[in-house]
């Protein structure tokens, strides 16, 4: 295995990651709907104090997910363009990335996670608390 496959591996499965993650966010924000509670009084559908805590988690989690992409496009298009201008915009020149260029959207890719497993783990919470 050289440099390459392990770059392809990691590409593949953090988005695969990332492509669940956000599978996951819609069907919580799905389960969340499916069981709202009605209000004995008035009929009126509510959400449990757990439920909204849950769905604005999952509302974070689409977010970060937009945000890891967002930052990752805009760092790289910054450094693209920053070496365009040092080497010219056909050179074939290799250059070294700096190490930190990917942090910004890594912090998104574990908080987004984060978010997803908590958002989920007060899901669970109701849910079982109904039994």
């Amino acid at each position: 295995m050289d440099l390459t496959d392990a770059r392809e591996a990691y590409y593949d499965a953090s988005g695969t990651a990332s492509e669940l993650c956000r599978k996951l966010a819609f069907a919580g924000i799905a389960l969340i709907w499916v069981f709202r509670r009605e209000d004995a009084t008035t009929h009126a559908k509510t959400l449990p104090n757990v439920l909204l805590i849950g769905g604005v988690l999952l509302a974070a989690t689409l977010l970060l997910d937009l945000f890891q992409y967002v930052t990752a496009s805009r760092a790289w298009s910054k450094l693209m363009r920053q070496k365009e201008l040092e080497l010219g915009v056909n050179s074939p020149a290799m250059f070294e990335a700096p190490d930190d260029i990917n942090h910004p959207a890594g912090f998104c890719y574990v908080a987004k996670m984060v978010t997803l497993v908590a958002a989920y783990v007060l899901i669970a919470i109701d849910l079982l608390s109904r039994l």
